[in-house]
């Protein structure tokens, strides 16, 4: 990972965190907001799984006639490809806040 990435997420680590200003928030509005963007935002991990599956994944069974669901394709930082960005999309979600909050 490039040097200036990786300061960029330690960087970001020492910020406070969105999601406890909103749920410590008595504004209904702002945790709708929150979880609106939440929403969203697997919205794109989604689309972004569709491209890699269309671009990577499939012509790389086509190489390799495996037919798998992208087993074996590793990510830049040398994850399973497809458990990593459907991990990713199951981990946006699991953050949002609740009525139990």
């Amino acid at each position: 990972m490039p040097g200036p990435h990786v300061q960029f997420l330690q960087d970001i680590k020492l910020l406070p965190s969105i999601r406890e200003f909103v749920r410590n928030s008595d504004q209904r509005s702002l945790t709708d907001a929150y979880n609106g963007a939440l929403e969203s935002f697997k919205e794109f991990r989604s689309e972004h799984f569709k491209l890699v599956a269309l671009y990577i994944i499939g012509p790389s069974k086509k190489e390799t006639k495996s037919g798998k669901d992208g087993e074996g394709l590793v990510g830049t930082g040398g994850s399973d490809l497809s458990s990593l960005l459907k991990g990713m999309r199951a981990d946006t979600l699991e953050v949002k806040l609740g009525k139990q909050e």
